[in-house]
């Protein structure tokens, strides 16, 4: 199984690419602000795995180890 981190997730251009990722089984990761409303995203596809990024470099090494 192939793994995508994707940005800009919960637009209508990132939420179609996600559900397209995950029906062609890869394991779909989304990078968010603590801020983003992802209820349009959990909709469509609920079976995302979903980090939050406070702003810092820190943060972001740790969504990626």
């Amino acid at each position: 199984m192939s793994t995508a981190i994707v940005t800009g997730a919960t637009s209508y251009l990132g939420i179609e690419l996600i559900a397209r990722l995950t029906h062609e089984n890869f394991k779909v990761h989304v990078i968010i602000r603590d801020t983003t409303n992802i209820s349009r995203l959990i909709a469509r596809v609920p079976d995302v795995n979903i980090h939050t990024h406070n702003g810092t470099q820190k943060n972001l090494n740790n969504i990626f180890s």
